[in-house]
């Protein structure tokens, strides 16, 4: 199973659009997402994404960066394969969990990550899967 995390901050129709191409398969997939506690449209991305099946929203203080961001919503995933994603992209493929979990057994030992094939940059892992247990 994976996990999908994020923060958000300012883009609720945006972040509906991200987290609804995410979480096709609550089965398969959690998404969990980090709200700032001080985002004015806070309420209205909750509201939008709070009743989805298989996402899990978070409140949290304002984080330093992007990547303390990203490692706090980690640790809250319930899953070993984490990936990050961002509010502004969306995934186009509706069997992409069951593509990335296959890509991710096929690694040697669970060591090495996944990614979702990005077209604007095709040969980088912008959003990559990792083991949290291979990470510790």
């Amino acid at each position: 199973m994976l996990s999908v995390v994020f923060p958000s901050r300012g883009r609720p129709e945006s972040l509906l659009r991200a987290v609804t191409s995410l979480a096709r398969d609550p089965s398969r997939v959690e998404v969990v997402i980090g709200l700032d506690d001080d985002d004015p449209t806070r309420q209205q991305a909750e509201d939008l994404i709070g009743n989805i099946p298989g996402v899990r929203v978070l409140t949290c203080p304002r984080m330093m960066c992007q990547a303390a961001y990203y490692n706090h919503l980690a640790k809250q995933a319930t899953h070993d394969w984490v990936g990050i994603f961002a509010d502004d992209y969306t995934v186009d493929q509706e069997d992409w969990a069951e593509i990335m979990e296959v890509t991710l057994a096929a690694l040697p030992g669970g060591y090495g990550y996944g990614y979702f094939h990005d077209p604007m940059y095709p040969l980088f892992a912008t959003y990559p899967f990792m083991s949290k247990s291979k990470t510790k």
